[in-house]
C-alpha cells in the first residue's frame, strides 16, 4: 500500500518564499536557497508563483501541484495524505487520542538507566516539545496505516523550524575570530573533537538498518559505505590546525548519546532511522561547511581542506536529504512507527542544541 507522490498534496512550509527574478527561479528560506534558471513559460510561471503567494487555496490548482512536485527532493514543502471519502478510521481502530507514551518510558527502551537526572544533564525537556496527536493526524492514511512521507515532511518542519530559532554560533565563532583568533582556533577544535566522534562511530551506528527491511537494505549499505573514512577528513582539518591528540579535547556526553540512540533506531525502526538523518546530514543544505568556511578566511586556510572534502563528499551523495531516499522505499507504517520518529527527531534535535549551548558556553568562559 505504499504511496506513490502522486498521491500526496503537496503545500509549501510557511517560511519558504518564492521569487523570479529575469530568468532565475528563486526559493529560500532560513535552511535552504535554490536557484533555477528558467529558459521558456516565464508567463506561466509567474502565474504559478503569484497564486502560491496569494491564497492556500490555489495550492489546489494542478499546475500548482505539478510545480511543488518538481521540488519534493527539497525541504520545502509539507506532502499530505490525499485521503478518499471511504478511508475514514472506522470506530474502534487507531484512535488518534489512544494512549500517547512519555519521552521517558521511550527513552528507556534505548537505555534503562535513564533518569531525569540524566534528561537533565542532556538537555532534554522531559515533557513533549511538540504535539504527537498533530503528527498522527497528519500522517495518517486509514485504521493502523499512517504515510511514512507525509510523516517525514512534517518532522522534517519541525526540525527545521527549531534549529533556526537558536543563538547564532557561527556568528560568535566569526566575531571571536576577528577579535581573539586563538581562542577561535580553541572552540574549533572542540567542535571537530565531536565530529571527529561522529563520523568515527557512524558508520557502526548505521549498519544495522541493513537488515532492517529488505526494501531498502541495497540503499542502506551504500549509504554505509559511503560514510567510510570521513573521520579522517575531520582529522585532517584538526591536525592542520595543532599537533595534538583531538581525544585531548572534551566529548560532550550529548554527542556520544544521539550515536546511541541513532544506533537504537538503526536496530529498530526504519522510520525513525529515516527521520533521525535528517538532523546529521542537513548541514548539507547550505552552500559550504560554515566552519570550514571560517578556516578558510584565518591565518591557517589548510585547515579548511578536510572539511571542505567531507562536505563535497556528502553533497555529491546527496546525503542531505538520504532520509527521504529510504523513506520512499518504505510501505505504510503504524502508530508505533510515527510515535518513535517523533521522540527520535525531537531528541536528536534536542542534543543538537544542547550541544550548541555547550559550545556557545565555551565562547563565553574565554
Amino acid at each position: 500500500m505504499n504511496l506513490d507522490i502522486n498521491d500526496l498534496y503537496f503545500e509549501p512550509y510557511p517560511e519558504v518564499d518564492f521569487r523570479i527574478t529575469d530568468k532565475k527561479l528563486s526559493v529560500t528560506s532560513p535552511w535552504i536557497m535554490i536557484d533555477v534558471e528558467v529558459d521558456e513559460d516565464l508567463e506561466k510561471l509567474h502565474d504559478i508563483v503569484n497564486s502560491i503567494e496569494g491564497n492556500v487555496e490555489n495550492f489546489k490548482r494542478p499546475e500548482v501541484q505539478e510545480f511543488l512536485r518538481f521540488f519534493v527532493d527539497y525541504p520545502i514543502s509539507f506532502m499530505k495524505v490525499k485521503k478518499p471519502n471511504a478511508s475514514i478510521p472506522q470506530k474502534g481502530k487507531c484512535k488518534i487520542s489512544d494512549y500517547i507514551p512519555s519521552k521517558m518510558e521511550l527513552l528507556k527502551k534505548v537505555d534503562p538507566s535513564i533518569d531525569e537526572t540524566f534528561l537533565e544533564r542532556m538537555g532534554i525537556n522531559k515533557k513533549w516539545n511538540n504535539s504527537i496527536s498533530d503528527a498522527l493526524n497528519f500522517s495518517h492514511i486509514i485504521d493502523d496505516k499512517y504515510s511514512p512521507i507525509a510523516l517525514y515532511s512534517y518532522l522534517n518542519y519541525l526540525m527545521f523550524v527549531t534549529d533556526y530559532t537558536g543563538e547564532p554560533v557561527y556568528e560568535k565563532l566569526n566575531e571571536l575570530k576577528q577579535n581573539n583568533e586563538s581562542d577561535f582556533f580553541e572552540v574549533v577544535k572542540l567542535i571537530l573533537r565531536q565530529s571527529y566522534y561522529i563520523t568515527s562511530n557512524c558508520c557502526d551506528s548505521i549498519s544495522p538498518a541493513i537488515e532492517l527491511s529488505d526494501s531498502t537494505r541495497d540503499l542502506a549499505i551504500n549509504y554505509e559505505k559511503s560514510e567510510r573514512g570521513h573521520h579522517m577528513l575531520v582529522e585532517r582539518s584538526f591536525s592542520a590546525l595543532c599537533d595534538d591528540d583531538i581525544s585531548k579535547y572534551k566529548l560532550f556526553d550529548q554527542t556520544q548519546f544521539c550515536m546511541t540512540l541513532l544506533k537504537y533506531t538503526a536496530q529498530n525502526s526504519m522510520m525513525s532511522f529515516a527521520s533521525s538523518l535528517t538532523a546529521f546530514e542537513s548541514s548539507g543544505f547550505g552552500e559550504e561547511d560554515q566552519i570550514a568556511r571560517l578556516l578558510r578566511a584565518s591565518s591557517k586556510p589548510l585547515s579548511a581542506n578536510g572539511l571542505d572534502k567531507h562536505f563535497e563528499i556528502n553533497a555529491k551523495e546527496g546525503h542531505a536529504m538520504i532520509g527521504l531516499e529510504f523513506v520512499k522505499l518504505m510501505d505504510v507504517i503504524s502508530r508505533d512507527d510515527v510515535i518513535s520518529a517523533c521522540i527520535a527527531i525531537e531528541v536528536q534535535t534536542e542534543l543538537g542544541h544542547s550541544s550548541q549551548n555547550k559550545v556557545m558556553e565555551y565562547i563565553k568562559s574565554l
